[in-house]
């Protein structure tokens, strides 16, 4: 269903006159393609420290920094095997008023609604879920569009499976509703910049207090910087700044490890770096 609400944003086509007696929409995503999409993407790695390029990592720092990567970050950013063909990727919701960080979109994403239109009186997934009335939730909106592309899918089994998806969702919404993913930091050294926003430029940066992070910086470099473990934030010809006392771009919050010595930031890093 992710990819299928995917395809509709990249202007994939539907046709919402629904003037038949199958349920759902015709559209033209091509289900085959998405699927292959699919198992390529379950063939990708993250990125490995490039140490025939950055050099070798400190294998004792690194030792260190896995204690400390344990005691400060792993209940919220689990491991993940990059080798392990069958790995799960677990990501952990960790709430929004914990955490800190700007809730902006998270808000943007939970209050947005919008006019339904022609799908006013339908379900949200056509057979279950809430009515759609002249105002509706634009996740409800977009949940609608995805369901009824994918209830003409060929195989039936994946269409009974998309039909009780609103649950799934809901049900998701209604327990953590304000909420961001922790993913596992596979390749975090190659994923600057940080937070769900961007907001932070490198990891030494995110090791500090908020209030002392850089309140602005240059965005648009891609000069690597490996001391810092991120992008270069001077100005460039190509760059713009990023001002993080605009609303939905603070930076603040997410303040694990920040109250850690100098030498054990060093060696958390250097562990990030193995990741």
């Amino acid at each position: 269903l992710q990819n299928v609400t995917t395809a509709l944003a990249v202007y994939g086509a539907l046709d919402i006159n629904h003037d038949d007696a199958l349920p759902g929409y015709s559209s033209d995503i091509d289900f085959e393609k998405l699927g292959q999409i699919q198992d390529w993407f379950y063939q990708l790695k993250s990125p490995q420290w490039p140490t025939h390029v950055l050099g070798e990592l400190d294998a004792q720092r690194v030792a260190r920094g896995q204690t400390l990567y344990a005691g400060e970050c792993q209940s919220c950013h689990v491991l993940s095997d990059r080798d392990d063909p069958r790995r799960e990727l677990k990501a952990v919701l960790t709430p929004l008023d914990e955490i800190g960080t700007d809730p902006k979109m998270a808000r943007n994403f939970l209050d947005a609604d919008a006019e339904t239109g022609p799908w006013k009186g339908e379900k949200v997934a056509f057979v279950a879920g809430d009515v759609l009335g002249e105002r509706a939730p634009t996740i409800d909106l977009v949940a609608h569009a995805a369901i009824g592309a994918t209830l003409r899918h060929p195989v039936e089994g994946v269409r009974d499976a998309v039909a009780s998806m609103h649950h799934v969702y809901k049900a998701g919404l209604s327990k953590d509703p304000d909420y961001y993913k922790a993913r596992p930091l596979s390749g975090i050294w190659a994923s600057a910049p940080y937070l769900h926003n961007g907001s932070v430029p490198s990891l030494v940066e995110l090791l500090k207090p908020p209030t002392e992070r850089l309140a602005s910086f240059h965005v648009g470099n891609r000069e690597f910087d490996p001391e810092n473990v991120g992008l270069e934030t001077g100005e460039g010809p190509h760059s713009s700044l990023f001002d993080t006392s605009l609303p939905g771009n603070g930076n603040g919050g997410h303040d694990y490890g920040t109250a850690l010595s100098a030498e054990d930031k060093r060696d958390l890093l250097e562990y990030l770096k193995s990741l």
